[in-house]
């Protein structure tokens, strides 16, 4: 951790909390959350209930798309780390995490 740095446990519950309170102010609305890949990963965790030592097995390439939906069962993965509309972009060029 970085001296005086967030722990990836205080990260993701600030990240969740953020991503829980935007939800509950636009009821039934689309939503776009815009973060750094390490939050992503960590609240795309929490969506999915995965713990935290999983952290290197989620994948999150540089300008990918996760879609969510919340509804009364909670959160449901419709796309994690979508890079389709970076395929012509990146032609021939691999995209790694971190």
């Amino acid at each position: 951790m970085i001296p005086g740095g967030e722990t990836l446990a205080q990260a993701r519950r600030r990240s969740f909390n953020a991503v829980k309170s935007i939800i509950a102010s636009n009821p039934g609305e689309d939503i776009a959350i815009v973060s750094h890949r390490v939050i992503v990963k960590l609240f795309v965790m929490a969506m999915l209930g995965i713990s935290n030592e999983k952290f290197w097995n989620i994948k999150q390439d540089l300008a990918c798309i996760d879609v969510f939906r919340f509804d009364e069962k909670g959160f449901t993965a419709l796309h994690i780390n979508d890079i389709g509309h970076l395929i012509k972009v990146n032609k021939g060029t691999q995209l790694s995490d971190f």
